[in-house]
């Protein structure tokens, strides 16, 4: 029996313009460049309004991600604890707030386009998870 195949074996026109087109682009761009048009970000020919828009929504959601912490800590002040929480849990979201803060601020430095609210999330995500490991250590 014959294997089928459900891709045509001759590429279409729009796939070898698309494949010519990102061919270019990452050819005749230097890196940086094509980090910055590859960069998350919506912005279009309306200019500045969009790019705004974009940017409060990127600082509330970063400030809500960076502030759920805070609950935790209240409660762990208040009651001197952290016996619910697992280190398990604790390891893995330190590592994944310093990898993730490493990683944002390598992509920022090399392309020039810094995002403060995501750096701003990890920082202030670091100090409150600093203290709830103060806390499961200490008590």
């Amino acid at each position: 029996m014959q294997n089928q195949c459900f891709f045509r074996d001759t590429p279409t026109k729009t796939s070898l313009l698309v494949f010519r087109q990102t061919e270019r682009l990452i050819q005749n761009q230097p890196y940086a460049s094509l980090i910055e048009t590859l960069s998350v970000g919506v912005e279009d020919k309306a200019g500045d309004m969009n790019k705004n828009t974009n940017d409060i929504i990127g600082w509330i959601g970063s400030t809500m991600f960076a502030l759920c912490a805070l609950p935790q800590c209240i409660k762990a002040w208040q009651t001197k604890s952290m016996t619910d929480f697992s280190w398990i849990f604790i390891s893995m979201w330190l590592i994944g707030e310093i990898l993730s803060f490493v990683y944002v601020f390598n992509v920022n430095s090399r392309s020039g386009k810094w995002q403060y609210p995501l750096l701003t999330n990890y920082v202030l995500n670091f100090i409150l998870l600093s203290y709830l490991i103060f806390v499961k250590i200490a008590y």
